[in-house]
């Protein structure tokens, strides 16, 4: 597993999806164009935060140890963060955003090891 060129990767991604939301404008932030379902670009930000801050929970687990594995209701998370997501505000949800990836990779930098469910979670989240 080469681990540097995974963070490298997910720099250079976050970088070009960060400049995509860059390029909508405030006012169609919550139009329902993103998907045929009517995700907006909030909701596609919000769930890339919320799978972040997901993905830094669990790699914390690993650190400490304590991580049990397991399937994933990945639709009903989801759901959940979806409707979570339509219910904040704009700056709210670009805050979260932020936080979300910054915790993920600080996370994943305090690993001693990084084994096959860490780097899943690191690449599928970031």
């Amino acid at each position: 597993m080469d681990v540097e060129r995974l963070l490298a990767d997910e720099d250079r991604m976050w970088l070009e999806l960060t400049e995509v939301f860059g390029d909508v404008p405030p006012e169609r932030f919550d139009e329902p164009s993103v998907t045929k379902e009517g995700w907006s670009p909030k909701d596609v930000m919000y769930h890339v935060a919320a799978w972040a801050d997901e993905a830094a929970t669990v790699l914390g687990r690993i650190a400490a140890g304590t991580h049990r594995g397991g399937e994933v209701d990945t639709q009903a998370k989801n759901d959940e963060w979806f409707e979570v997501g339509r219910g904040l505000d704009d700056d709210v949800v670009r805050i979260r955003f932020a936080k979300g990836r910054t915790a993920m990779r600080q996370a994943f930098s305090r690993l001693s090891d990084v084994d096959a469910a860490a780097w899943e979670w690191f690449h599928e989240s970031g």
